[in-house]
C-alpha cells in the first residue's frame, strides 16, 4: 500500500524530465512521477478532497512507501527514501521553481558603476532557466542556470539561510558567466504581480563603467599632455633665451672686432669720424641747442666731421653738420664753411675729439643710454649764431672749452 511522507513536494519531473505542478497536473492512477534527486525516486500525486469545515489542503507530490505484512501481528512498514536534498528547506525549493516558471516576468542588476550610479541590468525576456547544474569544472552546483539561446548566461542562486561564498561567485565569472542571489522569500512575492519585477541581486558587481573609464583615461590623457605641454614650451623657452644669449653673444664680439679695428686707426680724427658714426648706428642721440635731442640713423663723412640724416623727428634740414675737434684746429678755416649745402648755423654741432675718444671707445649694449652735447660754452654760440658782435680789439685770443682750447676772435 502506498502512503504519503511528511517530505512533500509541489514539483516533480514527468516520465520526460520536464517539470509539473501538481495544482496544474490531472490526476491519473496510474502516472508515474519522480523527485529531482540524483536517484530519481517515484512519487505520486496527491490531491487531497479538502471537504468544508476542515483544513485546507494543497496538490503535492509524495514519495511512495510500501506497507509489509511480516505477521499477524506486526506490520512492517518501509521508511521513505531519502533524497540527495533532503536538507533543503520548502522556501528554498519553491523559489526556484518560481525562477524557472516565471522566467521573462523579472530581472536583476549585474553591475553598478561607483562614480556614475548606472547599473547594468540582465532581462529574463526569451530565456530559460534550468534547476540544480553543475559547472563545466565539476566543483560547484548551481541553483539555477539561465540560459539565453541554450546558451548559459547566469547562474541563479537563491539563499535562505546560507550565503553564496566569495570564492564560488569569483569562479563563476571567471567561467564568463555572470551570478546573481536572491533571497528566497523576494523570490516567492512577485508570484501574481504583473509586468517585469526588478529582483534585487545580493552578488551586484561594483566597479566603474566603461564610459567612466573612458573619461577619466581621457582626463589622465589631458592631464600627462597638458604636462608635456608645459614642458615642450619651457624647452623652447630655454632654448630661445639660448639662442638670443648667443646671438647677443656673437653681436657683442662682432662690436668688439669692429671697435678693435677702429681703435687700430692712425688718425685721430678718422678714428673719432669711425666711432662717431658707429655710435649713431646704434643709437647714440645729440643734444644740438635750440633743436633739441635727435638720432640719426645714416651719416656721412665730410672735410670736418660727418653729416648725419635720418631723424627720428622732423627737422627743417636734410643734414645736420657735427664738427669733430680737437686741440690746435685752425677755426678760422671754419668760417669758409658756415654754408655747407645750404645748411643753416642752427643746425651745426661742435663735439670734442677728447670726448668721443672717451665715451665711445666701448662695446656699447644700448645706445640710446648716451647723449651727446655741444662743447661750445654760451656766449662762443652767441657769437657763431651772430647774436653777439666779436670784439675788434682783441684778435688771436682764445677761449677754453671741454678738454682743449677754441679759437674764437681773429
Amino acid at each position: 500500500m502506498l502512503m504519503s511522507s511528511m517530505n512533500d513536494h509541489r514539483y516533480a519531473l514527468d516520465v520526460y524530465g520536464k517539470w509539473v505542478d501538481a495544482k496544474k497536473t490531472e490526476y491519473q492512477k496510474y502516472s508515474s512521477f519522480f523527485c529531482d534527486c540524483p536517484d530519481r525516486h517515484r512519487m505520486r500525486l496527491v490531491k487531497p478532497s479538502g471537504d468544508l469545515g476542515k483544513r485546507p489542503f494543497c496538490d503535492y507530490f509524495a514519495h511512495n512507501v510500501k506497507r509489509m505484512k511480516l505477521s499477524h501481528d506486526n506490520d512492517s512498514v518501509t521508511p521513505a527514501p531519502t533524497c540527495a536534498s533532503g536538507g533543503e528547506s520548502d522556501l528554498h525549493r519553491r523559489a526556484k521553481h518560481v525562477l524557472r516558471e516565471m522566467v521573462g516576468q523579472y530581472r536583476f542588476t549585474t553591475f553598478r558603476c561607483l562614480q556614475c550610479r548606472d547599473e547594468e541590468c540582465e532581462e529574463t525576456v526569451g530565456c530559460s532557466v534550468t534547476i540544480e547544474v553543475r559547472s563545466a569544472d565539476g566543483r560547484w552546483r548551481y541553483d539555477c542556470l539561465l540560459k539565453r539561446d541554450n546558451t548559459p548566461v547566469a547562474a541563479l542562486e537563491v539563499v535562505h539561510t546560507h550565503l553564496t561564498g566569495e570564492e564560488k561567485a569569483s569562479a563563476v565569472r571567471a567561467g564568463g558567466l555572470k551570478i546573481a542571489e536572491f533571497r528566497a522569500q523576494d523570490v516567492l512575492d512577485i508570484v501574481g504581480k504583473g509586468g517585469v519585477v526588478q529582483l534585487e541581486n545580493l552578488l551586484v558587481r561594483l566597479g566603474r563603467c566603461h564610459a567612466c573609464l573612458l573619461k577619466r583615461s581621457i582626463q589622465w590623457l589631458l592631464a600627462c599632455y597638458s604636462d608635456e605641454r608645459k614642458e615642450l614650451i619651457q624647452r623652447e623657452m630655454a632654448e630661445f633665451y639660448n639662442y638670443m644669449r648667443a646671438d647677443e653673444l656673437r653681436r657683442s664680439r662682432e662690436h668688439a672686432d669692429k671697435l678693435e679695428c677702429i681703435l687700430r686707426e692712425a688718425d685721430v680724427v678718422k678714428r673719432c669720424k669711425l666711432l662717431l658714426a658707429r655710435g649713431l648706428r646704434s643709437g647714440v642721440r645729440l643734444c644740438i641747442p635750440e633743436v633739441g635731442t635727435v638720432t640719426c640713423s645714416e651719416t656721412e663723412e665730410w672735410e670736418y666731421g660727418l653729416l648725419g640724416s635720418g631723424f627720428n623727428t622732423p627737422l627743417n634740414t636734410t643734414h645736420v653738420c657735427i664738427v669733430i675737434l680737437q686741440d690746435g684746429i685752425d677755426v678760422r678755416s671754419l668760417k669758409l664753411r658756415w654754408n655747407y649745402n645750404g645748411i643753416e648755423r642752427r643746425f651745426y654741432l661742435f663735439i670734442n675729439c677728447a670726448t668721443i675718444l672717451q665715451r665711445l671707445s666701448t662695446v656699447m649694449e644700448e645706445g640710446w643710454s648716451l647723449c651727446l652735447r655741444d662743447c661750445r660754452p654760451h656766449k662762443q654760440f652767441q657769437r657763431h649764431m651772430g647774436r653777439e658782435p666779436v670784439p675788434k680789439n682783441r684778435q688771436g685770443t682764445c677761449d677754453s672749452w671741454y678738454g682743449g682750447v677754441f679759437a674764437t676772435y681773429w
